[in-house]
């Protein structure tokens, strides 16, 4: 995890200097500049984890799984959009938000001999943020919410897959780069309910958890 603190340290240190080079470009930002509504779109980066389990049940047939020797995460491109409204109370903001995106990454198990997993597909996510102006074009914010992803087994002989509920937080930041449009940078992670998948005799239980680094544009139509 340490990997995406430092990513986001770098992405932070590299927007952080926007402000410098943009300001005659602010310079018709009103004193608000992040409440109202506002539309967004974001580039991802995932790493998905499996959390998983595995039993032999009951049967006729004969496993050719040893049990899981292994547990790899895996990592991803993906990306979204999202829009919601924001409100300021002195320094403190607030905001409610959706988002619709397509995720990446595939985690796996292994006997050493056969590799199961899950790849998390698309996802949706309802978030309320709240943060504080540092100046009138820094917004720092935390999130948190629900959140809802596809998942779907890899290396079975039958597709399966379900949808499932669980719960976002993380927090990021904002930068006005022009009048009504920002920078946005942020970290979240995601823990999900159980996703059963079976194959003969063998059953697998993955719990998957989700780290995710997004980075994209904001325009704010105040």
């Amino acid at each position: 995890m340490s990997g995406f603190f430092t990513k986001l340290l770098m992405i932070a240190g590299i927007a952080a200097t926007a402000p410098v080079f943009s300001s005659t470009a602010l310079a018709g930002m009103d004193g608000t500049p992040f409440d109202g509504f506002y539309l967004g779109f974001r580039g991802d980066y995932y790493k998905e984890s499996a959390n998983a389990s595995y039993e032999q049940i009951a049967g006729s047939s004969t496993s050719n799984f040893s049990g899981i020797a292994s547990e790899e995460s895996g990592t991803g491109i993906g990306g979204g959009f999202y829009g919601g409204y924001g409100l300021s109370f002195g320094p403190v903001f607030t905001s409610i938000e959706a988002g619709w995106g397509l995720s990446g990454g595939t985690s796996e198990v292994t006997d050493g001999t056969n590799t199961f997993g899950v790849k998390a597909s698309n996802s949706f996510d309802i978030n309320g943020r709240v943060g504080f102006v540092a100046s009138e074009r820094v917004l720092i914010y935390g999130l948190g919410g629900y959140a809802a992803t596809k998942f779907n087994g890899r290396g079975f002989a039958e597709e399966q897959g379900d949808r499932l509920n669980g719960f976002r937080y993380g927090g990021g930041f904002e930068i006005g780069l022009f009048e009504n449009v920002a920078l946005r940078a942020e970290y979240t992670r995601a823990e999900y309910g159980n996703l059963t998948v079976t194959q003969g005799v063998d059953r697998f239980v993955f719990d998957p958890s989700e780290q995710r680094i997004s980075v994209g544009l904001v325009l704010h139509m105040n």
